[in-house]
Order: structure tokens, then sequence, then C-alpha cells
């Protein structure tokens, strides 16, 4: 049994025991301003949801590379049209990797901008669908 220590009017987490030993007293626990979720065994580390007083499954780690890395996944024919592109979306892309890669800041191969400045990229007529998901493979 695990017991879920949590705040009684928000449900945010504030401990939790597999000891009924570790559970404060009812007096306690109302001066705290908790309450207690027995929960049958179960895996405390995902993340807490307040609202169903549960854990839920932690979020899959985020698939990050380096610019490098990320520039790397194409040809280098490939690399020059996107560096040449007259496109604005295409070039504030690739001014986004040029930081990236100065700055040591990852690639996060599912967000958004990435998602964002490769399809810039295939209208733009610089890249193919098949261009796409080797980048993102």
């Amino acid at each position: 049994m695990i017991y879920a220590l949590h705040d009684a009017a928000s449900g945010a987490l504030r401990s939790w025991t597999r000891s009924a030993a570790g559970v404060p007293s009812a007096q306690r626990l109302a001066e705290l301003g908790w309450a207690v979720k027995e929960i049958a065994d179960g895996d405390p580390s995902g993340v807490w949801n307040p609202v169903t007083l549960t854990w839920d499954a932690a979020p899959p780690p985020p698939r990050e590379i380096t610019a490098y890395q990320f520039v790397l996944r194409f040809d280098p024919a490939k690399v020059v049209a996107l560096q040449a592109s007259q496109d604005p979306t295409v070039r504030y892309f690739m001014t986004l990797l040029d930081y990236a890669a100065k700055s040591g800041v990852m690639v996060d191969l599912d967000s958004e901008r990435v998602a964002a400045g490769l399809q810039a990229a295939i209208d733009a007529g610089v890249l193919t669908e098949e261009d796409r998901a080797g980048a993102l493979a």
C-alpha cells in the first residue's frame, strides 16, 4: 500500500510512504491541511496528478540531438540549399540552428519549431517529405 500525503485543498503531493507508521495522526494532518490517499501498490515514479490523486506515467524523455548532428542528417547539397533559401521561415529556422550550434542548445526533434522549420523548407521546395522523415528518425 502507498500512502500519499497531499494538500487537502489543492491535491498537491506533500509526501508519500509505504508504511502506515509514516502517516501522521489525523490531528496532525488536520493541522497541516493535508489528507491521505491510500493507493494499492503501484509505482510512485511517475507524475503526481492532483486531480485524480494518483501517479500518471512519466512523459517520455525529449528526443534531443546537437545542431551539428541534426544538420548531418541532410546531404550537403540540401544544407547549402537551406542556407541559401530566401524563404523567411526557412531563414529563421536556419538562424535558430546556427544559434543552437554556437550555444550548445540541443535540437528537440519533437518541437513545434523544428516541425514548422522543416515544413517551411518542404513548402519552399528545398526539402522533401523523405528528408523530413530522415531528419526526425
